[in-house]
């Protein structure tokens, strides 16, 4: 008799849990978030906005069907990455604002629910403070800002999805020269 493979014994323990989970409305509380986290990463996937981007600006490399009424449709994902790397270089020349903490303020505020673990998660990931300023053109920096940035909004499981040639291309397209 074939073994299940660890995946769908994790899998199945993961459903298992979340059905237990369900059964308390605290419980209930907490798969409706992992609901939104993973239909998040979905989206941001099918989508190919790892970042989120919102429509509402002339991008390029815009899918021509925009279904979604919130957030931008783009033709790869390399786009997608442009059009955040593009709103990164409006914030430092634009705003100064050139800090990771300033950055997610901006761009995910509070009142839309930033969780309280983006700044930390994104500055270390980045290898700086929270509140120190750095070049958003550095491209070994873009580079971990973007990856950081994608884990965050759009989950761990869907930013694996996103391959690294991905971001260089996305960060090429955008002028950073990585």
């Amino acid at each position: 008799m074939k073994r299940p493979s660890p995946v769908l014994l994790v899998t199945l323990a993961a459903a298992a849990l979340l059905w237990l989970l369900s059964r308390t409305q605290k419980g209930q509380a907490v798969v409706a978030e992992v609901a939104d986290a993973v239909a998040s990463g979905v989206l941001g996937y099918r989508l190919n906005n790892p970042l989120n981007v919102e429509r509402g600006q002339d991008w390029q490399g815009l899918a021509p069907d925009q279904w979604h009424a919130r957030f931008a449709h783009f033709v790869s994902m390399p786009y997608g990455i442009r059009a955040w790397h593009k709103i990164m270089q409006t914030y430092s020349k634009s705003y100064g604002v050139r800090s990771v903490a300033a950055i997610v303020n901006r761009y995910n505020p509070k009142v839309d629910g930033q969780p309280g673990t983006y700044i930390p998660t994104v500055a270390a990931a980045v290898g700086v403070s929270a509140d120190a300023s750095f070049d958003v053109m550095s491209p070994a920096l873009a580079f971990k800002l973007c990856r950081a940035m994608i884990r965050v909004e759009i989950g761990a499981p869907a930013a694996l999805l996103v391959s690294d040639d991905d971001v260089r291309q996305g960060l090429r397209l955008a002028g950073v020269a990585v």
